[in-house]
């Protein structure tokens, strides 16, 4: 089984956060010591740059490789300098483009092995035989321990799993009280019944939370209450909230801000009761539950 912490680290940003080689590498050494041992990358995140920038300050302290979980995703192909040789965004899940770029990701990151690999979004040119033929051969070399995806339907997900043979273990998917419907779109049972952990991406509504938004005004407040009433921040209730759904949800935080991951894992000890996650829901969605 893959143990993925509660909170893990999203990378997406890295490149806003100012910190250099030397820098990086002491703060990877403060969250794990936090318990977050989570990393989330992606061979596109910064232009293509950010799993590079993470392997060199890994190399500055290579020991800290064996107290993490290595996370990257495949597929997305954006037009970039970092990228060359595209001219048009598309996605490209073929057999040949996971094998590269699952061998340029462990290269950038200095690592001989990922924990996961995941499917950053379904392309509908995917022929599933080929997806099968790179895992098994990823698997069979050591070079990634686990397999999942990103974004993919109930139905992409079962359709894929039947030629694989090594289980899917994860769907990473937009979750949030900004945007609640995974809840109710059959992801999150999805995810039961097949027994795949949901990661959520953008577990704060990429800030939209706490925007000035006159139309998020009552679940601003109702966070704001909830808070009050837990002796907690409105961020880490808005976390505390997706941590307690049954499915098992791993939240992916993009923030390289110390303060905002302390209070992240804080987050994970507040057990919010079935009236006020029902106020938060009804708070998000504008109505109470029918």
């Amino acid at each position: 089984m893959l143990p993925l912490s509660p909170i893990t680290v999203g990378f997406m940003r890295m490149g806003q956060w100012g910190l250099n080689r030397a820098a990086l590498r002491d703060w990877i050494g403060t969250v794990l010591d936090l318990g977050i041992t989570s990393f989330d990358h992606a061979d596109v995140y910064g232009d293509y740059g950010v799993e590079d920038a993470f392997g060199e300050a890994l190399a500055l302290q290579p020991a800290q490789r064996d107290r993490m979980q290595l996370i990257s995703k495949v597929g997305v192909q954006r037009v970039s300098p970092g990228n060359p040789g595209v001219w048009h965004m598309h996605y490209d899940l073929s057999g040949a483009h996971i094998l590269a770029t699952v061998e340029a990701s462990l290269r950038k990151l200095r690592t001989d092995r990922l924990d996961l690999l995941l499917l950053h979004r379904p392309d509908p040119l995917m022929r599933a035989e080929e997806v099968a033929d790179a895992f098994d051969r990823l698997q069979a070399a050591g070079k990634v321990l686990h397999f999942g995806v990103s974004n993919f339907a109930a139905s992409r997900v079962r359709a894929l799993q039947r030629v694989l043979a090594q289980p899917l273990l994860v769907n990473q998917v937009e979750i949030s009280l900004e945007r609640p419907d995974a809840i109710w779109d059959g992801t999150l049972d999805s995810c039961q019944e097949l027994g795949l952990t949901p990661m959520a991406w953008s577990p704060l509504g990429g800030g939209g939370l706490f925007r000035d938004d006159p139309a998020r005004a009552g679940l601003r407040q109702a966070l704001r209450e909830v808070a009050d009433a837990y002796g907690a921040a409105p961020d880490q209730i808005a976390l505390a909230w997706l941590l307690a759904h049954p499915a098992g949800i791993r939240c992916v935080v993009g923030t390289g801000r110390l303060d905002r991951l302390r209070g992240a894992v804080h987050a994970q000890s507040i057990q919010l009761d079935r009236q006020n996650w029902y106020k938060l829901l009804a708070a998000a969605e504008g109505r109470q539950v029918p």
